[in-house]
């Protein structure tokens, strides 16, 4: 990869978690962080959808592990998410 493409990439990464502080901020002045954190997954799941649905994978999971990833999904992403807010 280019010098040039691995500097424009690191920026873009950078501005995407520097504005999500920024973000947050604003929202804890304004919505409650559970709000705030539903908000964020629910603009980012449709991206993510069209994402994998473009390059053809699978987004569900087994049927004997629906529940399990539910839980994970839950520990590992929208409670941390909700207290990060506070």
């Amino acid at each position: 990869m280019r010098r040039i493409t691995i500097f424009i990439l690191f920026l873009l990464v950078a501005v995407t978690w520097g504005t999500t502080w920024l973000a947050m901020k604003i929202a804890l002045e304004t919505i409650p962080p559970v709000f705030a954190t539903g908000m964020r997954f629910l603009f980012s799941a449709p991206l993510l959808i069209i994402i994998a649905w473009v390059k053809k994978i699978p987004i569900l999971f087994p049927v004997g592990q629906r529940l399990f990833q539910l839980a994970i999904s839950m520990f590992y992403f929208a409670i941390p998410f909700s207290l990060m807010i506070y």
